[in-house]
């Protein structure tokens, strides 16, 4: 098992819609396990959020008010297989915002 720290950046300069923003593929003959994850905003409102999808799938969702209050990182046993995207997506209330996203994972 091998401990990786996969970084997921975006900058959202004025869409109120979602967006996707940036994304990491699971190496072929691999799995990943996610353990954490750290969402960061440069800016909190109430209508900024971040999202982590697996596929389709919306795995993770993150509104920057919990996550500026709370400043702490959240647990995930979540495992993606080989060759499957992991995605960050997300959406602004119409002001420019950077995500960064710091999703831990296992890797085997």
């Amino acid at each position: 098992m091998v401990l990786k720290t996969i970084v997921l950046m975006g900058y959202n300069k004025s869409n109120t819609s979602e967006e996707e923003y940036d994304k990491e593929v699971v190496p072929s003959g691999k799995r990943w396990k996610i353990l954490e994850v750290r969402p960061y905003f440069s800016r909190t409102s109430k209508d900024n959020e971040a999202y982590i999808y697996m596929r389709t799938e919306r795995i993770h969702a993150f509104n920057s008010l919990v996550v500026d209050t709370y400043k702490r990182p959240y647990p995930s046993d979540v495992e993606i297989p080989a060759s499957v995207e992991l995605r960050l997506t997300g959406k602004t209330d119409g002001t420019a915002t950077t995500f960064v996203v710091e999703v831990v994972v296992s890797e085997e």
